[in-house]
C-alpha cells in the first residue's frame, strides 16, 4: 500500500472578484480535497481577499490568505504560496480558471505510485471568446515522460496544470514566462517529468484587442529567449544550447506572429 501524499493548492490573485469564487469552488468540490488551500492576494484593489475569506470560511478545508504589500506577479505570489507550505505536494491554479473534480486524485496518484516522478503536467480545456488566437493545448493518447529536450523546445505545462513535490525550485520573477523558467530548472537537472492525457483543468480567456495580444507576444517572446541564457548562466545547459534554443524560440516567435496578424488581416478583409 503507497502512502498518501498530502496536497497544497496555491492560487495567486489580483483583481479577480468576478472569478475567484468560480476558482476556489472548483478546488473546494475535488474528489480528493486538498490538504491546505492559500490564497496569494497580489495588492488587489477590488474584494478579492474578502470574497476569498469568505468562501474559505464556510468549508471544512484548511486555508491561508496571504497579502502582498505591493503587485509582485504571479509568479513571486507562487512563491510565497510555496514557502508556507508543508504538504508533499503542491499544484498551481489561476484565480480565473478551474480545476476539473478528479484533478487532484488523479495526478496524486501518479506521485505515490512513482517516488521518481517530480513534476506533472496535463491538457486543458478551453473556454474563449477568441479561441483561435490562444495557443492550443498539447494532447496526448497516453502518459508520457518528458525530456529535457522535449521541454527546451517548447512548454508543454500550463501552469494550473502542474502539480510538483514541494522543494527549493522557485519561480522566476518577470510577468511573462517565470513559470517556464521553473518547469526547464526542474526538467535540465534530470528530474523525471510526465505528461497525462486528459485534459484536467479548464482555461477562461476572454477577449483582447489585436493590439494587446500582439504586445503580449513580444513580450513572452523576449522573456522565453531571455529563459535560455538564464540557464546557461546558472550552468544547466551549454552556451551552444542556449543560442540553439533561443534562435528556435525566435524562429516560433515569428511564425505566431504572422499567423496572428494573417488572422487580423484576413478577418478585416472578409467585412
Amino acid at each position: 500500500m503507497t502512502d498518501r501524499l498530502t496536497v497544497s493548492a496555491i492560487i495567486p490573485a489580483y483583481n479577480s472578484q468576478e472569478t475567484i469564487e468560480r476558482a476556489l469552488t472548483s478546488v473546494i468540490q475535488q474528489e480528493r480535497a486538498p490538504d491546505l488551500i492559500v490564497v496569494v492576494d497580489d495588492c488587489s484593489s477590488d474584494n478579492t481577499p474578502m470574497l476569498a475569506e469568505e468562501i474559505l470560511s464556510n468549508n471544512d478545508i484548511p486555508y491561508r490568505i496571504l497579502h502582498n504589500k505591493i503587485n509582485v506577479g504571479p509568479g513571486v505570489s507562487r512563491n510565497r504560496g510555496i514557502m508556507v507550505c508543508d504538504s508533499d505536494l503542491v499544484a498551481f491554479l489561476d484565480a480565473d480558471d478551474i480545476w476539473m473534480p478528479n484533478k487532484i486524485r488523479v495526478q496524486a496518484e501518479f506521485f505515490e505510485k512513482d517516488p521518481g516522478v517530480f513534476i506533472c503536467g496535463h491538457p486543458w480545456l478551453l473556454d474563449s471568446m477568441n479561441a483561435q488566437l490562444i495557443e492550443k493545448s498539447i494532447k496526448v493518447k497516453k502518459t508520457t515522460v518528458l525530456s529535457a529536450f522535449s521541454l527546451l523546445t517548447r512548454n508543454r505545462f500550463s501552469t494550473p496544470s502542474v502539480m510538483m513535490r514541494r522543494s527549493s525550485y522557485r519561480f522566476g520573477d518577470g510577468h511573462y514566462s517565470e513559470d517556464y523558467l521553473l518547469w526547464l530548472r526542474v526538467v535540465t537537472d534530470g528530474n523525471k517529468a510526465l505528461y497525462l492525457p486528459d485534459p484536467l483543468f479548464m482555461m477562461f480567456k476572454p477577449a483582447v484587442s489585436s493590439k494587446g495580444l500582439s504586445s503580449n507576444l513580444f513580450k513572452m517572446g523576449r522573456a522565453e529567449i531571455s529563459n535560455f541564457f538564464t540557464l546557461y548562466k546558472e550552468r544547466r545547459i551549454s552556451l551552444l544550447s542556449a543560442n540553439f534554443f533561443a534562435f528556435f524560440s525566435f524562429l516560433k516567435l515569428c511564425v505566431r506572429v504572422f499567423r496572428f496578424y494573417f488572422a487580423y488581416f484576413w478577418k478585416g478583409l472578409k467585412k
